[in-house]
């Protein structure tokens, strides 16, 4: 298909169905029209939309519901999936790599951990791209991350983002965290209609 032009942002998450057409529009593509992304766990170019860490049989699928908020706040966004490494994090520098060099200019990861050491592959490759803005979450823990710190969300960069969840009012959300020195944003993110692995609708919160 034709890339739909615009601002390349990187995704990183469980993968996401690009087999639904409001998505597919919205890939950023190559001179021949094939999908940029690639699927870290797996090590293929199908970052498709799985998570079976829970269960084989009833998968999670958050990267498709990631993918539909981001391209419906940002309609000048070319989406370049990635499925992260789950089997081995120190692959987070290859990924962040292989975004800069396919145009990457914002990478959004929708998840972290409290293992410092995984992440510190990420730290060096974002900090050798001080041209790429990294925009992390806080996490969902009703947790201070800098007492108990959730990373990359608590990693200091100049070209970091962390964001956490807010309600209508501007209040941090219940079960979002907080954290006076790590977290820069709390953006509105509670009962958001979504778009559902299936292409249906969903309402999301965090």
């Amino acid at each position: 298909g034709p890339d739909p032009g615009g601002v390349r942002v990187a995704m990183v998450d469980e993968g996401v169905n690009y087999l639904l057409p409001d998505i597919a529009k919205r890939l950023a593509r190559d001179d021949q029209g094939r999908p940029l992304g690639f699927d870290f766990w797996e090590l293929d170019k199908r970052p498709f939309d799985a998570n079976p860490a829970r269960s084989p049989f009833f998968p999670q699928r958050h990267g498709t519901r990631t993918a539909s908020l981001l391209l419906t706040e940002a309609p000048m966004v070319a989406l370049v999936p990635y499925r992260y490494p789950r089997p081995d994090m120190s692959r987070m520098r290859a990924l962040v790599e292989d975004a800069a060099a396919k145009g990457v200019v914002i990478m959004n990861l929708s998840l972290g951990s409290r293992r410092l050491g995984e992440w510190q592959p990420f730290f060096l490759a974002a900090a050798a791209h001080p041209d790429m803005l990294f925009v992390v979450s806080a996490g969902n823990d009703s947790r201070d991350i800098d007492q108990d710190p959730v990373y990359p969300a608590a990693f200091s960069l100049a070209n970091l983002i962390t964001v956490t969840s807010a309600d209508d009012e501007g209040r941090t959300a219940a079960g979002s965290n907080w954290g006076a020195r790590t977290v820069d944003l709390r953006v509105p993110a509670e009962h958001v209609l979504s778009t559902e692995f299936d292409g249906g609708p969903v309402l999301v919160s965090g």
